[in-house]
């Protein structure tokens, strides 16, 4: 985490000197650390889909209903992090159509889960 923190406080910081003199430099910089804060994220990310795999595994919860699961979570992160890239660009209507993106690409990687869900309550009743 200390890496983490440390890679982010010096990014802003020089990101936040930079805009002053060149705003469009200020941007190049704030893009560039977010991409070394995710390679940052990646080990500990990795570590965390094997575990929820051997956890689906254990509960006997098929790949099928997991892997869009996660497919919706990275849907998710990856969004917000261009979203949030597109407002500090000051470009919140792009933003907005990134959101609206998100959304449909998560409710799409999802269909699978809706799907079993449904069937799971049509054998209920």
């Amino acid at each position: 985490m200390i890496p983490i923190a440390a890679a982010a406080l010096i990014g802003g910081l020089c990101a936040v000197f930079l805009k002053r003199e060149a705003g469009e430099l200020s941007l190049l910089l704030s893009i560039a650390t977010s991409m070394i804060l995710l390679s940052l994220v990646t080990a500990g990310a990795i570590e965390i889909l094997s575990l929820l795999r051997q956890l689906a595994e254990t509960a006997d919860i098929s790949n099928a209903l997991l892997a869009p699961m996660l497919k919706v979570l990275g849907i998710e992160v990856i969004t917000n992090l261009v979203v949030h890239i597109c407002r500090d660009a000051g470009e919140s209507g792009i933003a907005s159509a990134v959101e609206l993106a998100g959304a449909v690409c998560a409710l799409y990687a999802s269909i699978p889960v809706i799907q079993a869900v449904l069937i799971l309550i049509e054998g209920l009743l």
